[in-house]
């Protein structure tokens, strides 16, 4: 893995947990902050979509992180890119060499509201 292609720091968030209510049972919708980590982001083609046999439209862009086991799809991130917040949801994890140093996601930006 090529560190220097990370060069986006970013806020990772996982999503709410149905599983675990709060202290009065109500189960919160809001995601939950996991950290920040830094990822590669490039828009995405056409051809690596359809290499990854992802042929929808809405796929926006290519993440690229360091392996984390517990990172998967619905998580986000969140990225200030200097004009403005943008957010991401990520799709399922692209297999790139079983060697479980790096991780590549399919992702959709969400519009703000």
């Amino acid at each position: 893995m090529n560190a220097g292609k990370l060069r986006h720091q970013v806020q990772l968030t996982a999503p709410p947990d149905a599983t675990k209510p709060d202290s009065f049972g109500d189960v919160s919708t809001a995601p939950t902050p996991a950290g920040l980590v830094w990822v590669g982001i490039v828009p995405g083609s056409g051809r690596e979509f359809w290499m990854s046999q992802q042929t929808r439209a809405d796929l926006t862009h290519i993440i690229t992180m360091r392996y984390r086991s517990d990172v998967g799809p619905r998580w986000q991130i969140v990225w200030n890119d200097g004009f403005r917040t943008r957010t991401f949801e990520l799709g399922p994890p692209l297999t790139t060499d079983e060697r479980f140093f790096e991780m590549k996601f399919t992702a959709m930006e969400k519009r703000s509201q």
